[in-house]
Formats: C-alpha cells, structure tokens, sequence
C-alpha cells in the first residue's frame, strides 16, 4: 500500500488500505486512527509505529523479562 515508496503511509494510502481490506471509515474516525499510529506526528504512519499501535503494552511480568534482558 506504500504507493510512493517511502516505507511509510500518508493519509491517503493509509485510508485506501483500509479500503482494501472492506474497511471504510468516517473521516473523523480516520483522522483518529492516522493521530493514534502517526506517533512522531510527521504526517505518516511507519511501519514501527503501526505495529506499536497494534499491540497491547507490556504486563509487569514482561516489563521485568525486558529489564533483566
């Protein structure tokens, strides 16, 4: 879905993905979902900060596995 080759969505790429896959948001919800992933706020969405989006924060047991690491 990253038509311009940069590793990253835009707005516009992100929201024909969401297409792709049968999902059409309201432009309000699409704007939210763009601020929630767009974490460094450049206008884009990575690839890093789709994936941080999509999983669910560390339990203590894990945030302990990852300080002993």
């Amino acid at each position: 879905m990253d038509f311009n080759g940069n590793k990253k969505l835009d707005y516009s790429e992100f929201e024909q993905a969401m297409a792709a896959f049968g999902i059409f948001p309201k432009k309000v919800e699409l704007q939210a979902l763009v601020k929630f992933y767009d974490v460094d706020q450049d206008g884009n969405i990575s690839y890093d900060e789709f994936l941080s989006g999509l999983r669910e924060p560390l339990n203590e047991r894990r945030v302990n596995m990852v300080k002993k690491a």
